[in-house]
């Protein structure tokens, strides 16, 4: 309703359900997400590997990202199981034509193995601590023209902007 009566494209909302949720009600859940599907507006599965999903609904459910818990990327580079789930998940969405979001990325080095192994999307302190809403569209546009060095509230360089 709300997108309707201030005429929002229904495709800049992106509603993130755990996957834990999910699970307590699968069939009620493909139902909802077939519905929030139909209006355009994107789904993704947050925390994907730290519940028991069946990877039979993940092919019912109609979502068009999956997230990877930061617990599996905070181990990334040390950890050979972690590394082995982050390649899994990413390969897996990519086969089902689902985009693969990575949470928690804090280093360059987890930067530059996720971009290598074309993770879709990056999120984590290596970009930016958090930042109060009248902060963010400013840092955003610095960000975009070049002219951050590091990530604000650390000594971590700002990445080089990419996909």
């Amino acid at each position: 309703r709300m997108l309707e009566e201030y005429a929002l494209d229904h495709s800049l909302l992106e509603v993130e359900i755990t996957e834990s949720a999910l699970m307590q009600h699968p069939d009620q859940a493909v139902e909802t997400l077939k519905a929030l599907n139909e209006l355009g507006i994107v789904v993704a599965i947050d925390d994907f590997g730290t519940g028991y999903s069946s990877l039979n609904y993940l092919k019912r459910f109609p979502v068009t990202s999956v997230k990877i818990d930061r617990s599996f990327v905070r181990d990334l580079m040390t950890d050979p199981d972690d590394k082995a789930i982050v390649d899994a998940v990413i390969g897996l969405g990519h086969s089902l034509k689902i985009d693969v979001v990575a949470e928690g990325v804090e280093e360059n080095a987890q930067f530059d193995y996720l971009r290598s192994r074309k993770c879709n999307a990056l999120q984590g302190f290596y970009f930016s601590q958090a930042l109060p809403p009248e902060d963010c569209l400013a840092w955003v546009t610095a960000y975009n023209n070049g002219q951050h060095t590091k990530t604000p509230g650390s000594d971590v360089p700002a990445p080089e902007p990419g996909p």
